[in-house]
């Protein structure tokens, strides 16, 4: 599909501040909560980030939006539906969605 596009534009993350921002204001989730959200997303990009990496995908801001919306009615379980189905579960202890859930733990305290 990129190759149907004349112009392609790199772009980044918005600061961690205007992501929360973001998020209270598009979903209205508590301030508190949405600094959690971030906090773990940004791990998670930082950690697929880092060479050798076996994480391969980052969590976007929509998909951080969708989680936010389901996060004041189900809490930390929303991440459970909205981000951890984009890693794959193949390699057991050392899979991606393994790795993605011990960045949840330790942001969430689990």
């Amino acid at each position: 599909l990129s190759d149907r596009f004349q112009i392609t534009l790199e772009v980044t993350y918005l600061p961690p501040d205007k992501e929360v921002d973001v998020l209270v204001v598009r979903t209205g989730i508590d301030k508190e909560n949405a600094e959690l959200l971030v906090k773990f997303a940004s791990t998670v990009r930082d950690k697929a980030s880092e060479l050798g990496s076996a994480l391969r995908e980052t969590i976007s801001t929509r998909t951080l939006l969708g989680c936010a919306k389901l996060f004041s009615k189900i809490g930390k379980a929303a991440i459970d539906v909205t981000v951890l189905p984009l890693y794959s579960k193949e390699g057991g202890s050392n899979s991606e969605r393994t790795q993605v859930q011990i960045i949840k733990q330790i942001v969430f305290g689990d």
